[in-house]
């Protein structure tokens, strides 16, 4: 089989599954969201940073070589994305779960990868199986939570302003002191804190200068030290049929405590101007503190998500 048929039957399967990462919204389009989810695959299948492969021809693994993480932290670093059953007629057995677990280890040696990462959604087993079958070790387990915008009534106005380049030094600095234990860079003790707390920065100055979020919102102060980025997702808007943002990270200095709620309430409703529908986020499932002020706030949950590491 060519590679562009083996591309095009990858992306078929994909397409055809009647589940999809955001179905937790319930009234997304399924057949949207992956189509979204297909397109991103088909970006880096067949470049160098494809590293996927065929077990018997009934699996394929899909794995991308994290170019910019690698540059970042001077090691390989790739993704499992993916695993597409080629004939869903034929029944899974431990045998394919050995198979694959000996055959990854392999591809992962051949190309020098260092450090593999690996986001499985509990209800796959078979995916499980692999990681353990591998060497895998539990990182985190994230929550997702989402809102219908249309139902969040704010219970007060706070006076917050968007991020700007000159925000950065005391934002940043803001990233690296506020260290989440849980998140999976400073859960990892392979990562050296100094290179945790690098990466923290590196977001909030990517965030506000290179486009990595579509806004930072934070206290309409001189130096804030406490902000959230976000990501409107609009270019995704049609293909959902529903229009769904995604506030995506945060930090808190104590100068500031208590304003997370109060920046979190005034994204909402910036999602709203923005013509928003739906918000969701992702933390881990140990930050009590942030789950609790998601909940007050009118969020409910959506689904879970194990992340595994590997190091090679």
């Amino acid at each position: 089989m060519s590679n562009n048929l083996l591309a095009k039957q990858i992306i078929d399967k994909i397409q055809s599954r009647k589940y999809s990462p955001l179905d937790f919204i319930r009234s997304i389009s399924i057949s949207g969201d992956n189509k979204i989810y297909a397109n991103e695959i088909s970006k880096f299948l067949g470049t160098d940073e494809d590293l996927s492969f065929d077990v018997d021809n009934k699996y394929i693994v899909l794995i991308k070589k994290l170019s910019w993480d690698s540059n970042f932290f001077c090691f390989n670093i790739c993704k499992i994305v993916d695993i597409i059953r080629l004939n869903e007629v034929i029944e899974y057995t431990v045998d394919d779960a050995k198979k694959i677990s000996m055959a990854l280890l392999q591809k992962l040696r051949l190309h020098n990868m260092k450090y593999c990462i690996w986001q499985i959604d509990p209800k796959q087993i078979m995916f499980n199986e692999i990681a353990n079958a591998s060497g895998f070790g539990l990182l985190e387990t994230r929550l997702y939570y989402y809102l219908n915008l249309s139902d969040f009534k704010p219970q007060e106005r706070y006076d917050t302003r968007l991020a700007n380049i000159a925000d950065i030094p005391t934002l940043s600095e803001t990233a690296v002191k506020m260290v989440n234990p849980f998140d999976r860079f400073h859960a990892d003790h392979f990562i050296s804190r100094e290179m945790a707390d690098k990466i923290m920065a590196k977001w909030v100055e990517a965030s506000i200068k290179e486009n990595f979020a579509d806004a930072t919102l934070v206290p309409n102060s001189i130096n804030p030290k406490a902000f959230c980025t976000i990501k409107y997702h609009k270019e995704s808007w049609k293909l959902w049929g529903r229009n769904i943002s995604q506030p995506v990270f945060s930090a808190v200095g104590p100068e500031f405590r208590g304003w997370y709620k109060k920046i979190i309430s005034e994204l909402n409703l910036l999602m709203i101007n923005e013509g928003s529908q739906f918000s969701y986020l992702v933390t881990q499932a140990t930050n009590k503190a942030v789950l609790w002020t998601w909940e007050s706030l009118g969020y409910k949950f959506g689904k879970a998500e194990n992340v595994f590491r590997l190091i090679i």
